[in-house]
């Protein structure tokens, strides 16, 4: 995508899953991240994943191709704790989970939830990682465990703590995470303009 927009590099980032594919991004393609943002992800940190979150994906991939997306839906409600602690906190977002899961396929979900299990553990190489790096998390989200890990592990990363916030903290805290993210971003342009006026001199 880069290639084709002739964009040398660009700011990275995600959420959840997105995010996970995010920090390999990076770590792959070094030279052309300019900056990486990571939001409420267990999967950027490369961990491997419990016993019981396996079985919950394999259940999840289960009960989405043999019935269908509500079901589903109703499974993540009752079962996936990522989306349990958002519930918690706003029950009316009840719709908002039916309407999520409707917009997907069951081959295309599926095939995301077998990617997450099959993703190579990459903790130890996010010390490789070089670019300004910031992390936002929910204090109530299960992912945080793992984000605070890979807040150790890269140096000069930031973390940010939203509350109250789920996994989803960019809707948990949507003002909070806008000004987070904006300000992170301003800061790596303008630092990085300051640098290429550095090497002119």
């Amino acid at each position: 995508m880069l290639d084709h927009l002739r964009l040398r590099t660009a700011h990275v980032g995600g959420l959840s899953l997105g995010a996970g594919i995010a920090t390999r991004f990076a770590l792959a393609f070094p030279a052309r991240v300019r900056s990486l943002l990571v939001t409420n992800s267990s999967s950027a940190a490369g961990l491997p994943l419990s016993v019981d979150n396996i079985l919950m994906r394999a259940r999840s991939i289960e009960v989405t191709l043999t019935q269908g997306m509500d079901a589903m839906a109703e499974f993540a409600m009752a079962s996936n704790p990522n989306v349990a602690a958002r519930l918690a906190l706003d029950p009316s977002s009840k719709d908002e989970f039916y309407a999520y899961y409707r917009r997907l396929t069951p081959v295309g979900y599926a095939n995301a939830l077998r990617a997450l299990l099959a993703m190579d553990h990459i903790t130890e190489r996010l010390a490789q990682i070089r670019v300004p790096v910031l992390l936002i998390g929910g204090d109530r989200d299960p992912s945080l465990g793992p984000m605070k890990v890979m807040h150790a592990k890269i140096r000069g990363s930031t973390l940010i703590v939203l509350s109250p916030a789920s996994h989803f903290a960019n809707r948990d805290q949507p003002e909070a995470w806008n000004r987070a993210a904006l300000e992170f971003l301003a800061r790596c342009d303008t630092g990085a303009r300051g640098r290429r006026r550095a090497r002119r001199r």
